[in-house]
Order: C-alpha cells, then sequence, then structure tokens
C-alpha cells in the first residue's frame, strides 16, 4: 500500500503573503498581455482608413481637406474629355508643394487604379507660388488647389460605370512639416455626364504654365552667378521680379 504523509500546515507572516500573491498577479498579466495585444490590434484593423468599409472620395486631416473630383461632360467613351483631378483646400498658413518643390519639400504623389482599357497621364500642374522659408525658396499651393490629371478610355470599353481608386501622398507644411496620405474611391456613370466640376478643373487648365509664344530667352555666366535674359514676356510679368 502506499504510503501517505499529511505536511502541516504553515502559517506566513502577511508581508510574504503579500508578495507572492503580487508576483502571481504580475505572472498572470504577463501571459495575458499577448493576448490583450492581439485583441487591441484585430480591433484597431477593423477601423483602419482606407478599408473598403470607409473609403470614400474625401480625406480629411487637421491640416487640409483632399477631395477626389471628376469631369467627363460628355461621359466615359473613347475620344471623350476625361479628367481626374485631387483638390486639396490647406487650412491657413498651410501649404503643399509642386512637382519641384524648391529647397525643400516633396512634391504630392498620386496614383492609380483603374479598370482595363483606361490609363491616366501625368499630373497637369498649375503655376504655383513662391513661398519663401527663412533662406529657402520653396514651390507650392495654399489655399485652394486642383491637380488635374487626364485620362484615356480605349476603344471597346465596356461597364456601365467606372470604378476608379486612388492612393495619394502629400507633405503639408507650415513651419513644421506632416506627411499625410489617404485613399479615395469614385464611381463614375458611363453614359451619363459628370460635369459639376467643370468650373473648378477650368481654372485649373488656366493656371497652368503656358508656352511662350514668340519669345527667346539667353542665359549667360557671369562668374560665380548667371544672367537670364527673356524677350517677349506678357505685359503684366515685364518688369516684376521672377
Amino acid at each position: 500500500m502506499p504510503l501517505t504523509h499529511a505536511l502541516p500546515a504553515v502559517s506566513l507572516p502577511a508581508s510574504i503573503t503579500a508578495r507572492l500573491a503580487r508576483t502571481l498577479h504580475l505572472a498572470l498579466l504577463a501571459a495575458a498581455l499577448p493576448l490583450m495585444l492581439w485583441g487591441a490590434q484585430a480591433q484597431a484593423q477593423l477601423v483602419l482608413p482606407g478599408s473598403a468599409a470607409r473609403l470614400s472620395s474625401v480625406v480629411t486631416t487637421s491640416e487640409v481637406r483632399a477631395e477626389l473630383l471628376a469631369h467627363a461632360p460628355q461621359g466615359v467613351g473613347a475620344g471623350q474629355p476625361l479628367w481626374l483631378g485631387l483638390q486639396i483646400t490647406h487650412q491657413p498658413e498651410w501649404h503643399t508643394y509642386w512637382m519641384n518643390p524648391g529647397d525643400s519639400g516633396l512634391p504630392t504623389v498620386l496614383e492609380w487604379t483603374l479598370p482595363a482599357g483606361v490609363t491616366a497621364g501625368d499630373i497637369a500642374w498649375p503655376t504655383p507660388k513662391k513661398i519663401p522659408i527663412g533662406n529657402l525658396a520653396n514651390y507650392g499651393y495654399e489655399g485652394t488647389v486642383l491637380l488635374p490629371v487626364p485620362l484615356t478610355v480605349a476603344p471597346g470599353f465596356k461597364g456601365e460605370q467606372l470604378s476608379v481608386r486612388l492612393k495619394a501622398s502629400w507633405l503639408v507644411c507650415r513651419r513644421e512639416c506632416i506627411p499625410q496620405e489617404g485613399e479615395f474611391v469614385l464611381n463614375l456613370p458611363v453614359r451619363g455626364s459628370s460635369a459639376a466640376h467643370g468650373v473648378a478643373f477650368e481654372a485649373a487648365r488656366k493656371a497652368s504654365p503656358q508656352a511662350l509664344k514668340g519669345g527667346s530667352g539667353q542665359i549667360t555666366p557671369e562668374g560665380s552667378n548667371i544672367s537670364v535674359s527673356v524677350t517677349g514676356l506678357p505685359a503684366n510679368l515685364q518688369g516684376k521680379t521672377l
């Protein structure tokens, strides 16, 4: 027969008992922490910006409001004018950058996801303004700017609507700079007219740099400097500091 022996009960001081209870509590917490973090991560993934349930044509931050716009006055079809554009409205004192940002900054980048048979061209950048920051010369936009992009539709494109997805990234600055990005979605009817933002697209077209007709230019090195002379400038630019 197996022998058994009952150990006498031991009474521990209260301080030791409390220390053991605290050690056990910390051990249980350490074991549960990975599960708690996994649960928090899983919950966060449900509300990440860019998820299908949350995508729209507008992204708003504390510094800008960005909206994906479209201009298809004759519907979506081969040979028809079709433009998309990201309109950025800046809060006062904030700005984003031109394709050549100058001494600092980064240009806005647009990455398109389009159906087969539809291709996007380059941004038709509006003329920027000079934004001096100390001794630096930067070029970009304040207020509201539309960055338009032409689309080409191949013959034989079929579908009831044109589904567009855009991932955009921009650097918005005041004295400090904040990199931001957003994902946008827009569905355009193929047979209907989408011309509600025609005025904004026309204004952006007029604001884009125009080729100088009948003018000429010359660049001459002068020691450590260069001299630039241009003839044929429009009257509103003559005598101005460029």
